[in-house]
């Protein structure tokens, strides 16, 4: 059941209260076109949330660019072109 409109609630949903009801930690993503506009900014959200990610592009430069990027921040991204 939800409350306060549809919106589920930590308890609804079974996640716990605080910044672990978004973790990602141990979860893995693939994300396509990650080193560019949508793809990169999913790429550092999910990043951000604990999970480890490959993303894939089609330039090497730009790929390379974005994971020593991402490396500094500290972010568990891999690539490939």
């Amino acid at each position: 059941m939800f409350s306060g409109g549809g919106v589920p609630t930590a308890q609804t949903c079974g996640c716990s209260s605080g910044d672990s009801r978004w973790s990602l930690k141990g979860m893995t993503a693939l994300v396509t076109g990650g080193t560019k506009g949508i793809g990169h900014a999913i790429v550092e959200e999910l990043a951000g949330l604990g999970a480890t990610i490959h993303t894939c592009s089609r330039k090497e430069t730009e790929l390379n660019e974005c994971l020593k990027d991402w490396k500094a921040k500290g972010f568990g991204v891999s690539g490939s072109v």
